[in-house]
């Protein structure tokens, strides 16, 4: 029961016992008067006390009835709210999903543009060396051709000139040659002198014929040493062409490669 309606209760039951007392008068009442007033006022306490807790209990159960519906409702609603949660949990994650990748892919992009910029800067710079480069090389060739030709045309005038020095030398030994042959098999003078000596004579057509031989082979040594400069020459200006084409198909290739 609570306090209020305990407090309700003993009230009552003071009020009903003080109304219950006997009142002072002049007269003095008979006993059985008095315990005839002591029984009905005793029923009267004790009925008003079953009313007074009947009363209570039914207020007590419908507080009770009502304080349950409430809980009920409560329990409702906080499922209610225990779902909406959840999916605007749901809902938080599968948005922040897509933002999240969308961050990722934003900073791969970015980084990928990073290293393609580094690596055309890189190539840039490459390709400008391998441009002076091969420059430098085309100007050396064009250099070594010059060279080349220069050199031709000295050691072909060296060679006329040295043709046309042997040649001219041989004839002239031959021409001696001859005189000494026609002086060996002519008669000799009545007064023969040592330098038209027959020794004398074999001795400088021999001297002769092996300086013939001589320059002869000091002609071909000097031909072939001509022969092997022009060819040294050919086969250097053919290795540095090769190596500029070499330079300029690397160069296209990595050309084509940017492009693409």
């Amino acid at each position: 029961m609570p306090p209020d309606s305990r407090l309700c209760a003993k009230r009552g039951f003071k009020d009903q016992v003080a109304m219950a007392a006997p009142r002072p008068c002049s007269k003095t009442p008979s006993m059985s008067s008095l315990q005839a007033t002591q029984s009905s006022s005793m029923e009267s306490l004790e009925s008003s006390m079953s009313t007074s807790e009947v009363t209570t209990g039914e207020a007590e159960s419908a507080r009770l009835a009502t304080v349950l519906q409430e809980n009920a409702v409560l329990k409702s609603e906080l499922e209610i709210l225990k779902l909406k949660c959840r999916n605007l949990h749901e809902e938080n994650r599968r948005l922040r999903k897509p933002a999240s990748i969308l961050r990722e892919k934003a900073q791969l992009e970015q980084t990928l543009e990073q290293e393609q910029e580094q690596q055309i800067s890189k190539l840039t710079k490459k390709i400008g060396r391998l441009e002076k480069d091969v420059l430098g090389k085309q100007s050396t060739l064009e250099k070594l051709r010059r060279e080349k030709i220069d050199l031709e045309n000295t050691l072909e005038q060296e060679q006329e000139m040295l043709v046309n020095k042997l040649w001219k030398r041989i004839e002239k030994v031959e021409q001696e040659k001859r005189e000494l042959e026609a002086k060996l098999g002519a008669t000799p003078p009545p007064s023969p002198s040592d330098r038209n000596s027959p020794a004398l004579l074999t001795s400088r057509i021999a001297q002769l014929s092996a300086e013939v031989d001589k320059l002869r082979r000091m002609l071909q040594h000097t031909e072939t040493q001509n022969r092997e400069k022009v060819q040294q020459i050919t086969d250097e200006e053919r290795m540095c062409g090769r190596r500029t084409c070499v330079s300029n198909g690397d160069c296209c290739g990595r050309r084509s490669d940017e492009s693409s």
